[in-house]
């Protein structure tokens, strides 16, 4: 789904400060900008450059890094400039799931949230929103493990980071994207269910209901944080 065209080159919000990009791998970066506005990306001696297309998308891949804890700048120069700061290479992995992957530290072990404090460990997690199409950004922020943070952590990839930082010994990103409650088939594309004739029908259904519940969540202000609700996660059916 195209953002909107903007002459200011922009990036989704899952860069920014403090994240951790993935070792030993190509990077991907992506984001906006003005049609045919040249970008370059630049990060630990290492430049790419793209040409936005007619719909300002524009995406590059920096090469394949070993990990490192070194706190440096990504910066993005197209018509404007950005910079993230604190960008370690490392471990990065997704956190998904319902109840028992969003519980938080908190719940479990609040001594040990509020003293934790793992400088290369950071999580960046995805805010409750619902949607009747696939989106190309959510609201988050990267967050680093100290001063109380890892309080509202995921429990259980709180205690995986933990595990990882130690015997690796080298930075790691979580990507949180849980949701209590949340039903398994608004995680699957659309395309899936309307590709297989045994589960059409179900995608049909599926998708009034996602348009239905969407409404209703406009409507009524918006998930209520209970974890036995019917809402669910930004929707992937058309």
């Amino acid at each position: 789904m195209p953002a909107a065209v903007s002459a200011a080159v922009r990036l989704p919000n899952v860069f920014c400060d403090h994240m951790v990009l993935q070792r030993e791998i190509p990077v991907p970066v992506w984001g906006w900008a003005e049609a045919g506005e040249m970008v370059s990306v630049s990060f630990a001696g290492a430049t790419a450059t793209a040409t936005a297309d007619a719909s300002g998308n524009w995406a590059i891949k920096l090469p394949a890094m070993l990990a490192s804890a070194e706190s440096r700048e990504m910066t993005v120069i197209g018509r404007n400039s950005v910079t993230f700061k604190d960008v370690p290479v490392g471990e990065v992995w997704l956190c998904g799931g319902q109840s028992n992957m969003e519980s938080e530290l908190n719940w479990c072990n609040p001594e040990e949230g509020r003293t934790a404090s793992i400088p290369t460990f950071r999580r960046v997690k995805a805010e409750h929103t619902l949607a009747a199409t696939p989106q190309s950004d959510v609201k988050a922020s990267w967050v680093v493990c100290e001063n109380g943070a890892a309080s509202g952590f995921t429990a259980a990839g709180y205690y995986f980071a933990r595990k990882l930082t130690r015997e690796l010994k080298i930075p790691v990103g979580l990507l949180d994207t849980s949701w209590g409650g949340a039903n398994i088939t608004f995680w699957i594309p659309g395309e899936s269910y309307r590709n297989l004739p045994a589960l059409r029908s179900q995608w049909e259904k599926e998708t009034a209901q996602a348009h239905a519940m969407t409404k209703a969540y406009l409507r009524h202000d918006g998930y209520s944080g209970s974890d036995n609700c019917n809402g669910h996660p930004a929707s992937p059916f058309p």
